[in-house]
């Protein structure tokens, strides 16, 4: 997006914030049901916290340049091409197809993998202090859940290449 158009956005999305629905909530990275029966380091016994406001898409107006550009069939073809993908969908979910998310000072969005095969995140500002972007690429598969790797991950031993 040109800075203008991330101009307007973050505009917009100032304005809109009161709108935005709050959320605090505690979950593991695979947003599951605590299962007693696992061992105790298992990381699907490890919580995290999610503090955030967000908006969801039908929030979010149709002539927004965010809109416009997640709805953009040659960005959607420009990913998937990125990803090596002949065919990628948008998220067809109504509300969780596009939000825009708030955080404040105390909060933020504890580690997770997200449901989709594919997510993007686009940062439209920095934050006023602290806050960190984190990912780590390729830390499991569908061959391999990596359990082990998850849970160093969660005790703070992130691989040098997370950003």
């Amino acid at each position: 997006m040109r800075p203008a158009a991330v101009a307007s956005v973050v505009d917009w999305a100032m304005t809109a914030m009161p709108d935005a629905y709050w959320t605090d909530i505690e979950h593991n990275v695979y947003f599951t049901a605590d299962d007693p029966d696992l061992p105790a380091d298992d990381p699907r016994r490890t919580w995290v916290r999610s503090a955030k406001c967000g908006l969801a898409y039908d929030q979010i107006p149709s002539g927004s340049p965010l809109r416009v550009a997640y709805e953009s069939d040659e960005l959607t073809a420009f990913v998937g091409a990125a990803l090596g993908s002949e065919i990628l969908y948008r998220h067809a979910d109504e509300l969780g197809a596009l939000n825009v998310m708030y955080y404040a000072e105390a909060g933020g969005h504890g580690w997770h993998f997200d449901g989709a095969d594919a997510v993007v995140t686009l940062i439209l500002q920095p934050p006023l202090g602290g806050g960190q972007f984190e990912y780590v690429p390729m830390l499991r598969s569908a061959d391999n859940e990596n359990l082990e790797g998850v849970r160093r991950l969660l005790q703070g031993d992130a691989p040098a290449f997370a950003r």
